[in-house]
């Protein structure tokens, strides 16, 4: 089911960003069957890539060269069908849960980060807890920011556990124990 409403998402992104209309100022740089790559596109990506390195006329032709073969290629594999092999769904339904995932948890701990005040005693407790171990030996005020550091990830730390076991609390979990065996 959730395949399905993602093939049936990506056909939309896709049927509006093909139909979308063209700023008629806008010229296109290269023409591609009926797809165009504007100068701005072109200016975009070819900063991100390898090419744009050495920004010269020759790095330019090549790379939209590469561009124009990249097209090339991914309309022939739309034209045979490619887009819509369970595989190649599959790997785009975990491509957007691993994407969904890590930007809700940058999105907790950047919310998170810096909002723990660590207390002296707090640092001064691990600092005393580090030296009797036996692998510490720096002086407390040199140790201190390290040691206030560390006590803040451990805080955030606990309290991602904290928002995830909430989580659990309010949905409903339910697991076949006899096929997990």
């Amino acid at each position: 089911m959730k395949i399905m409403l993602h093939v049936a998402l990506l056909f939309l992104f896709t049927f509006v960003i093909g139909c979308a209309k063209k700023d008629p100022g806008k010229q296109a740089l290269a023409r591609i069957n009926n797809y165009e790559i504007s100068k701005e596109e072109f200016e975009q990506e070819f900063k991100v890539s390898i090419f744009g390195a050495k920004d010269t006329p020759g790095a330019r032709r090549e790379f939209l060269n590469h561009l124009i073969n990249q097209k090339l290629i991914l309309q022939d594999a739309q034209a045979n069908g490619l887009d819509r092999t369970r595989g190649f769904l599959g790997a785009i339904e975990n491509f957007w849960e691993q994407t969904l995932l890590r930007t809700a948890l940058e999105q907790k701990i950047e919310k998170l980060a810096g909002s723990f005040s660590v207390t002296e005693q707090e640092a001064r407790s691990l600092y005393n807890r580090r030296l009797e171990s036996g692998f510490f030996n720096a002086t407390y005020d040199n140790a201190a920011p390290m040691l206030r550091r560390e006590i803040s990830r451990n805080k955030e730390t606990q309290a991602l556990s904290a928002w995830i076991d909430k989580l659990h609390s309010k949905a409903k979990v339910e697991i076949n124990e006899e096929l997990l065996k």
